[in-house]
């Protein structure tokens, strides 16, 4: 099997705390809060919202929100570079604005159970994840095979044959391989259980942490991984283990539609409006409605191993929904268009050097149910502490835009290094005022602080005849509404 390999081109960018002519620029690093003095609204409060983040009900309006144009129309030189400004304004209609405190939420069985009670039918037995020594026994037997097929390989002078390693060529470094994998194949055989323990279970009281597979009253078999550590709650899966290959992204800008896995592609027979129906439905059961679809796509599911083409088959075609928690605003999934090797930040003090991962989830859904569900870094909304925060001026919030692009564009390695000396054309395709998590000092909580999320990549009309290459990832730039600072977009300071 061929893959076609999508070359993208890594923006370098540098940022710095410096002032400009213009206005001076500050990176928020965690060591003061975030809104500055006077830009909380009377309406401000603290109370607890149990999990909501519906903000209607408290006092306040749209006051505190400044005047937007629809669009914003603007060039601006960054040392050289041009950077234009064609870019739609996003904000929302209402014009409310509300801070809500979010914390990581604390997954254990009972969580646990009221998602897999909604997910999936009532089991019949569960067993503990693990593999078997007759399985490792078969995987070794299977190894052993695709050595002898690779050196046979070697051996006739690299013809044209399938299930092999092209970039594999030396027989001294193929047996060195082969002698390392038989030492932890027996390593491997020897410590593996003989049999993997199952006990009759009619419901998902009491599901302990690791990998867990459930045959359900259904007669089909799940795999679940769970854990109450790191950034993935849990994971849901049907059987068997499938390879994805997707196609038609929706979302803000639309990826290429990739190809299909050679001639196997089967088309989504069930209709989009059952599958946005069904995906309310469960979104509902669970209590998650505050999250909103960020993207979704068309997924084939194929069972097989992937080295091995000739044995990969078809298994189902389904609807792929990424959601993420909206906050009354608009949902963006910040992995799409975030690149930590754009910015250079002071990381402001250990406490603030771990990752922020994006609450999220993917679902994936046909005619059967649900195919896949996976629920990552879960989150918990623990307050409202304005119901309506103040934002700076639009205008002053584009100076700090401009500020932020002009310290932080790496004019010089884009023209030396990728351009040839040429000067970029850059373009700012969309400006968003949404809801982005961002932490709070000397604390563990964070607040879905309103930030425009600016979208940039290379200008469109000059990238296509000057560039070989298609360049198909949007970058973001983060800014505060309320205080102008600049956001890290993977460390939320």
């Amino acid at each position: 099997m061929k893959r076609i390999l999508i070359v993208l081109l890594l923006l370098v960018l540098t940022a710095a705390c410096v002032p400009t002519p213009e206005q001076e620029y500050v990176v928020y690093k965690g060591d003061r809060t975030p809104i500055p003095t006077g830009a909380v609204s009377e309406d401000t409060v603290s109370v607890p919202v149990n999990g909501s983040t519906d903000a209607s009900d408290s006092t306040g309006g749209s006051a505190n929100a400044p005047a937007f144009p629809a669009r914003w129309e603007e060039v601006q030189n960054v040392r050289g570079a041009v950077v234009t400004y064609r870019a739609d304004v996003i904000v929302k209609e209402d014009g409310r604005y509300p801070l809500f405190r979010i914390r990581d939420q604390k997954t254990d069985a009972a969580w646990r159970e009221r998602i897999l009670s909604v997910v999936l039918p009532k089991p019949v037995e569960m067993t503990c994840d693990g593999i078997t020594r007759e399985q490792r026994t078969e995987e070794f037997r299977q190894f052993l095979a695709q050595m002898d097929h690779q050196r046979d390989w070697i051996k006739e002078g690299f013809p044209e044959w399938g299930d092999v390693d092209e970039g594999l060529r030396d027989l001294d470094e193929l047996e060195r391989q082969y002698q390392e994998m038989a030492e932890s194949y027996q390593e491997w055989i020897a410590n593996a259980p003989e049999s993997l323990e199952t006990v009759k279970k009619t419901d998902y009281r009491n599901v302990p942490e690791g990998a867990i597979r459930f045959k359900l009253e259904t007669g089909e078999s799940v795999c679940v991984s769970a854990t109450d550590r790191g950034f993935c709650g849990i994971t849901v899966t049907r059987y068997p283990t499938w390879l994805n290959e997707h196609t038609e992204y929706r979302h803000l800008y639309p990826y290429p539609i990739t190809k299909p896995y050679d001639d196997n592609w089967h088309d989504v027979t069930m209709p989009e409006d059952e599958a946005r129906a069904a995906l309310d439905k469960l979104l509902n059961a669970l209590d998650l409605t505050d999250f909103a679809i960020a993207r979704m796509y068309r997924n084939n599911l194929f069972d097989g191993d992937i080295d091995r083409p000739s044995t990969v088959k078809w298994v189902a075609s389904c609807w792929c929904f990424d959601l993420v928690r909206s906050f009354g605003g608009y949902p963006v999934e910040s992995k799409l268009y975030i690149d930590d090797r754009m910015f250079s930040f002071d990381q402001g003090g250990e406490a603030y050097n771990a990752p922020l991962m994006q609450e999220s989830l993917k679902i994936m859904l046909d005619e059967t149910g649900v195919r896949s569900f996976a629920y990552y870094n879960p989150k918990e909304v623990v307050g409202l502490d304005s119901a309506n925060l103040e934002l700076l001026p639009f205008d002053e919030a584009q100076q700090r835009i401009k500020t932020a692009m002009s310290v932080s564009l790496n004019v010089d390695d884009l023209r030396n290094v990728f351009l040839k000396g040429e000067d970029p054309k850059m373009q700012v395709f969309r400006v968003m005022l949404t809801a982005y998590p961002v932490r709070i000092p000397n604390s563990s909580d964070f607040y879905a602080m309103p930030c425009y999320l600016v979208f940039f990549d290379f200008d469109q009309e000059w990238r296509s005849s000057t560039w070989d290459q298609p360049d198909t990832t949007l970058r973001v730039l983060i800014v505060n509404a309320s205080d102008g600072s600049i956001i890290h977009p993977s460390q939320g300071y």
